[in-house]
Formats: C-alpha cells, sequence, structure tokens
C-alpha cells in the first residue's frame, strides 16, 4: 500500500485537535487508500507531547521539555530520528511550514521519501518580535521552497513573494479551498433568515471582534432575533464582553467541533461573516478557510479587505467587503432582506467554491507524479 507522511503543527482546545488547511490534503490522500503517516509537534501549548500517528491512531508520544527556540531544534532531530525509525520509503512527504521541512531533504537523500513538498499556509515577515529570528525564519523559509520538489501556497499574496524569494522553484497556488461535494448545502427557504456564523480557531488577536459586536448592536435595533453562532473556542474575556454588551441571547457559541460538526454548523447559517485585524503580520499572507467553507456551503460571506481570499471573493461577486461595523451591518441587513441580491451572491459563492474544489485542484497538481 502506498504511504504519505505530513510532518505539522497542531494547535489543542480543551484536548481537541485544530484543523487546518493541510488537513484537506491529509483527507484528500485517505480517500485515495493511502496509509497516512503523521509526525504532529504542538504549536503553542507545550503540555502536549509530540506524536507519531498512523492512520488515525497513536503509536508513540515523545517528550520535549525545553521552550522554543531550543525546542524548535529538538523537533528537527527528532523528525528525522523518527523517519529513520519508521524505514519506510513515502511515495510523498509534506511539511506544513518551512521548519519541519528541514527533514524532508534528509527523508530523500536517504530514500525514505521519494518527492518532497512544503505546503505553506502563511508567511510573515515579522513572524517573531526578535530581528535575529526573522532573519533564521527568512533563510529558513527560502531553503524549503528552493529544495522541495513542489511548493504549494495558498494565497496569492504568498505566491508573489515566494517566487521573488526562489525564482527558478516551482510553485502552485493551492488555496484552503475544501472538497465542494462534502460540504453540505441547505436550500435558503429552509434556513433562519437572520442567522450568521463565524468560524474561528480561537477568538483571538487575529479577529477584531469588537467591530463584529458593534455590528451586531446595531443589526439588533433592526432585528430584535438576529442570532450569531460562533464555532470554535472562545476566550473569558470574549464572554465577558458579549454579557456586557447585552448580546447574551444573540450569540451562542458552539466551541471547537470535530470537522463534520463544524461545517454543518456553518451550512445552516444564511450568512457567513468574519473581520481579521491588520495588526499581525501573518494574517495578510495567509488564506481564509472560513470563507472558502462559507462559499462551498452556499453563504455569502461578510467580510473585511486584509486577505487575498477576501479580493478573490469581490471578484467573484460571493460576498461583500465591508470597511467598517456600519458597512458590515448594512451589507448583512441587504442580504437578509433582498432575496434578489441574496440569491444572486450564494449562486456566485457555490459556482467559485466548485471551480476550487480541492479535490480537482489536487489531481491535477500531482498528475505527473502518478498520484
Amino acid at each position: 500500500m502506498k504511504k504519505v507522511l505530513f510532518i505539522l503543527h497542531r494547535m489543542y482546545f480543551n484536548g481537541i485537535a485544530k484543523e487546518g488547511g493541510i488537513d484537506f490534503i491529509i483527507r484528500y490522500f485517505r480517500q485515495n487508500n493511502y496509509q497516512i503517516y503523521i509526525i504532529e509537534h504542538p504549536l503553542e501549548d507545550f503540555s502536549y507531547s509530540s506524536r507519531l500517528i498512523i492512520n488515525g491512531k497513536i503509536k508513540k508520544e515523545y517528550q520535549i521539555s525545553e521552550t522554543p527556540p531550543l525546542r524548535w531544534a529538538k523537533e528537527i532531530f527528532l523528525n528525522k530520528k523518527i523517519i529513520k525509525e519508521l524505514k519506510c520509503e513515502f511515495d510523498f512527504a509534506f511539511a506544513s511550514d518551512p521548519l519541519n521541512f528541514l527533514a524532508l531533504p534528509y527523508a530523500k537523500k536517504n530514500h525514505f521519501a521519494k518527492y518532497i513538498f512544503l505546503h505553506s499556509t502563511d508567511y510573515s515577515k515579522k513572524r517573531f518580535s526578535n530581528p535575529i529570528l526573522n532573519y533564521i525564519y527568512q533563510k529558513i523559509y527560502k531553503n524549503a521552497v528552493t529544495n522541495a520538489d513542489m511548493t504549494t501556497v495558498v494565497s496569492n499574496h504568498v505566491l508573489l513573494m515566494a517566487k521573488k524569494l526562489a525564482p527558478s522553484a516551482k510553485i502552485k497556488f493551492l488555496p484552503n479551498s475544501p472538497s465542494f461535494s462534502e460540504i453540505p448545502k441547505i436550500l435558503p427557504k429552509d434556513k433562519n433568515k437572520h442567522s450568521l456564523v463565524i468560524t474561528v480557531g480561537k477568538m483571538s488577536d487575529q479577529i477584531d471582534f469588537d467591530k463584529i459586536i458593534t455590528a451586531l448592536k446595531i443589526l439588533k435595533e433592526r432585528i430584535n432575533n438576529i442570532c450569531l453562532t460562533i464555532v470554535g473556542n472562545v476566550k473569558d474575556d470574549i464572554v465577558l464582553k458579549i454579557k456586557k454588551e447585552n448580546l447574551k441571547t444573540n450569540i451562542i457559541i458552539k466551541g471547537i467541533l470535530p470537522y463534520e460538526k463544524a461545517i454543518g454548523e456553518v451550512s445552516k447559517a444564511y450568512v457567513g461573516i468574519v473581520y481579521y485585524t491588520s495588526k499581525i503580520d501573518h494574517v495578510k499572507y495567509g488564506d481564509s478557510i472560513k470563507i472558502r467553507e462559507y462559499a462551498a456551503a452556499g453563504l455569502p460571506t461578510v467580510c473585511d479587505c486584509i486577505t487575498s481570499t477576501s479580493k478573490e471573493m469581490k471578484d467573484y461577486k460571493a460576498g461583500f467587503i465591508v470597511e467598517n461595523a456600519k458597512e458590515m451591518s448594512q451589507r448583512i441587513l441587504e442580504l437578509m432582506e433582498n432575496d434578489t441580491v441574496y440569491n444572486e451572491t450564494r449562486n456566485n459563492a457555490l459556482a467559485w467554491a466548485r471551480k476550487l474544489d480541492k479535490i480537482k485542484l489536487l489531481k491535477k497538481l500531482f498528475k505527473d507524479y502518478n498520484l
């Protein structure tokens, strides 16, 4: 049986792993009957161990007591050690960031992997507060892009940057789009018109929640039963803010859910929303999974203009870009009260999502590798 290796960092919330853009690729290989090997390291909460997972089962756990940056160095050596001990020849090996990619040239050179890939989920010129670490990160990133058999990037911002960084490298656009057929679609007539949804790994500094709160307060003056469902981890200070603003009955917090349940909650809503902050550099270079999942479920999106995903959405007329909370409330209201605008935007969203179906994109990308 064919084998594929993934090396990645994983975020955890209350014992539940957050799935990201590379998980779409993992699911694709699983559906094609590959044996899935995953070397997984915790990203932020270091109370979790590093793990070797084979076909969904944890085979071994590894404790690393150090904190970054020493921890990251130890992860590189651990990745190589695990690859050597597995004694497999993987048909494909993926890393979801340049740090984890450092083990893959070793794997290819020693015939543990036929082809090695970097799936670049984001990028940042100012990832760390330490300028030395930023310099090292840039060097590692360039090394990964240069040495990968192919680098897939999730946003046009990263595509342009990576091509400048390594002009001779093979770099392809692979957005965080889901498999179109896997996302449930519910007809608008079967939905609550006054329902909104936002999906988040965690309600963090990446999201300008104050603007969303303000927009909800404006909407509540017109629609008393307006309802926002939050799928993801919400910190206590956000919960307190919701109570303080008298929005407790208008906001439902579902917490972290397994992917199928999370996307089920998305499909029930009428409009998808998000408002990123411009304060964090790497947000600009990322690709908004939530906007693409909203579109695949047939939801128009109302959002900011920070990510290239939002600009792409605007080009396809699959949603609306807004500059402030007042505009957000106005666009949401327009979608809820004007069926013609809603249906046109919904159809455009579905067409956009269908065009970027992850299955089609992956088949096209890997046809040269006999996948």
